[in-house]
């Protein structure tokens, strides 16, 4: 499941939901794979920080699932 695609509302990132149960992001710089929700969320931060866009709605849907879900991605419990 992707939390956004690269152009979707002026995105620099693509994020999904692995086959590993964590989560990747890749830009233009890098794929990187990331085990918990926390740690995707601070990780888009520092995107941010760089200077790329990332729409608001991927950091609530991470935030929605950590606060419903936990930390861990379960492939049956994340919204699409």
């Amino acid at each position: 499941m992707s939390y956004v695609r690269w152009g979707s509302d002026g995105s620099h990132v693509y994020v999904y939901a692995n086959c590993s149960g964590g989560f990747t992001c890749a830009c233009s710089k890098e794929t990187s794979n990331i085990a918990t929700r926390t740690e995707m969320i601070n990780h888009l931060r520092e995107h941010v920080k760089q200077g790329d866009k990332v729409p608001l709605r991927v950091f609530k849907a991470f935030l929605w699932e950590r606060r419903n879900f936990g930390e861990k991605q379960d492939p049956g419990n994340s919204i699409s």
